[in-house]
């Protein structure tokens, strides 16, 4: 992502969840980017522990277990967003791309 983008990306986040929550989901997301999932399914684990609300994180530590093909892991994730936000196309199209990688 790039440094504007990145930018605007924190800003958000920013004014959703309070400064040490945007804090730890930049470092998550940027650890994510990475492709440091371990560090980065650290993270989220740590923000959904303090607020089990952010479905974003949720949702990132989903795609970071699908990389580990820790596809149930992923879907519990998913499924947890889905409950909360049916309609929500980014978890449904990635539950799809899980539910595929799993049969392949």
């Amino acid at each position: 992502m790039k440094p504007p983008l990145l930018i605007l990306f924190i800003f958000f986040i920013s004014l959703t969840y309070g400064q040490t929550s945007t804090y730890s989901f930049a470092l998550a997301y940027k650890a994510h980017m990475e492709e440091d999932y371990d560090e980065a399914i650290r993270i989220y684990s740590l923000i959904i522990e303090n607020n089990p609300a952010p479905w974003e994180s949720y949702q990132n530590r989903a795609s970071c277990y699908r990389m580990q093909q820790k596809f149930d892991l992923a879907k519990r994730d998913l499924d947890h967003v889905l409950i909360e936000y049916p309609n929500d196309t980014m978890a449904l199209y990635t539950y799809g791309i899980v539910e595929f990688d799993q049969s392949n």
